[in-house]
């Protein structure tokens, strides 16, 4: 292994295409919300960032996930299981947990928006 790859082990580098390098604060989150080559840099941490205020809603809402939503709001987002240990558990493809972690995040951000 070169000195070089031991010493940026563990670095990860955002994509460096053209089209990633200036935007603007609206293409920003349009891009957030729609590009899945930067799903893999992002990190949604609710367990913290969530106000008192917001877990009666989230609480109410948890109610009324199905199963598989739960497993991902619980297990995975709030007890940082990984999505591979899910796929392992609940037998369910990853394509199909990533999809319904994507939905249940868009979903949780509108029940703290209102």
């Amino acid at each position: 292994m070169s000195a070089y790859k031991r010493r940026n082990m563990g670095v990860i580098s955002l994509p460096t295409d053209i089209e990633y390098r200036n935007w603007s604060k609206d293409f920003t989150k349009w891009k957030i919300e729609n590009d899945s080559q930067l799903a893999q840099y992002l990190v949604y941490d609710l367990g913290e960032a969530a106000a008192w205020d917001n877990l009666v809603a989230l609480k109410n809402e948890a109610k009324k996930l199905s199963q598989l939503e739960q497993v991902i709001l619980f297990e995975h987002l709030l007890e940082k299981k990984t999505i591979t240990q899910l796929v392992e558990e609940c037998g369910v493809p990853r394509i199909t947990l990533k999809r319904l972690k994507k939905q249940l995040l868009q979903k949780l951000r509108n029940v703290m928006e209102k």
